[in-house]
């Protein structure tokens, strides 16, 4: 039913079921539109262009966002390039402390977990991960909570299982925290695709993530949310940072009062003419995520009633997935035979390590998952 909007997409993967939106989900018809409205922009106004991205353009994503998060302060948003920007910046928050202490989970995205491993060779850095799937987690991880924690940082959504924590566990970090630890939460496997309130908490989260999957913008339309009382000062900080006082000699570098104190510097915002476009669509067609999350778990509790696996990464409550389905298998070797295997037989999959990830986007019907499990149960049956 939602078909109509991906139609060039579509066209691209004539032939193939795509079973990887939470990796790179179809970008909406609208969004060439929006491209070919940036270019024009530029051609028309060159420097000038920066007037209505920052008048315009900017808030009204900030809106969309802060709407799909229930925040009250859209103007707390940040924007980059990419989310490891944003999550290297939050680090040099910290380069002056002797001694560094984060709090994490051991099934964090290869770039925050590459990049604390780098810190982690340092004397002053110390990393505590959880195992995010051995049993009392959540307990375990609100247990290891202690008063000289500097950095919390932890998915709503695991990229290697699909697995959601309880928004109970989210309430009770910004609870136990220490004020001064500052808690991240990597929304990027949740946003626009599990409904999430920020409201009660907006100011003692960082949440951060992206266009690139659910939010269907594809790249480069990366953020961060910002307590309103941030006073936090990043190293790695560029002109952005302080549009005010850009004219002004001062003995210490300023900072925004607002979001911006976490920007860079020069960047192509394209993308959230892409964003604005997806999300002024689906509105004009009454389309929010509620629409989209009940329509995914539709599709995957077929997925689920017909798929002949014994190893997938689920539980009794699908309401502990979110839009991916995970199938462990015997090694990364294998997983990668699978995977070309499906491929060849026009089933577009990914996988990390040893385990394959069956996606639900939008642009998906009941029919093309009832033509994937056939696939499926035949490759693993054969395997």
């Amino acid at each position: 039913m939602y078909k109509h909007f991906y139609k060039e997409f579509l066209e691209g993967h004539k032939g193939n079921i795509h079973m990887a939106s939470h990796s790179h989900h179809f970008w909406p018809d609208i969004t060439k539109k929006a491209i070919i409205e940036a270019w024009e922009d530029a051609a028309k106004y060159s420097d000038d262009k920066w007037n209505k991205i920052f008048s315009e353009i900017v808030p009204k994503s900030q809106s969309t966002i802060a709407d799909i998060l229930n925040i009250s302060n859209p103007e707390q948003i940040a924007f980059a390039p990419n989310s490891h920007e944003l999550v290297y910046r939050m680090l040099s928050c910290f380069s002056e402390k002797k001694d560094f202490k984060i709090l994490t989970t051991n099934s964090e995205f290869h770039s925050f977990n590459r990049q604390v491993r780098r810190l982690e060779e340092m004397d002053n850095v110390t990393v505590i991960r959880i195992d995010n799937e051995a049993d009392g987690f959540e307990k375990n991880f609100t247990q290891a909570i202690t008063h000289d924690i500097d950095l919390i940082f932890i998915s709503h959504v695991f990229f290697n299982s699909g697995k959601v924590i309880s928004n109970e566990l989210i309430k009770q970090i910004a609870s136990k925290k220490n004020k001064e630890t500052v808690f991240c939460l990597d929304g990027y496997h949740g946003f626009c695709a599990i409904p999430t309130d920020l409201s009660e908490i907006e100011n003692d989260i960082y949440y951060l993530a992206g266009g690139y999957k659910y939010a269907q913008a594809g790249e480069g339309a990366c953020f961060m949310t910002i307590p309103k009382n941030c006073k936090l000062r990043p190293l790695y900080t560029g002109w952005f940072a302080s549009f005010d006082t850009l004219d002004k000699q001062q003995e210490q570098v300023s900072y925004s009062d607002n979001g911006f104190r976490f920007w860079g510097s020069t960047q192509d915002l394209t993308s959230l003419y892409r964003l604005n476009s997806v999300w002024n669509q689906f509105s004009e067609n009454d389309i929010d995520i509620n629409t989209i999350h009940n329509y995914i778990r539709g599709l995957q509790n077929l997925f689920l009633d017909n798929i002949n696996c014994s190893n997938l990464v689920i539980s009794d409550n699908i309401n502990d997935l979110g839009h991916f389905i995970t199938l462990v298998l015997s090694s990364p070797e294998e997983t990668k035979i699978v995977y070309e295997s499906l491929k060849s037989q026009d089933l577009l999959t990914d996988y990390r390590g040893d385990r394959l990830r069956f996606g639900f986007g939008l642009y998906l019907n009941e029919k093309d998952i009832s033509e994937a499990v056939k696939i499926i149960n035949k490759t693993i049956r054969n395997h």
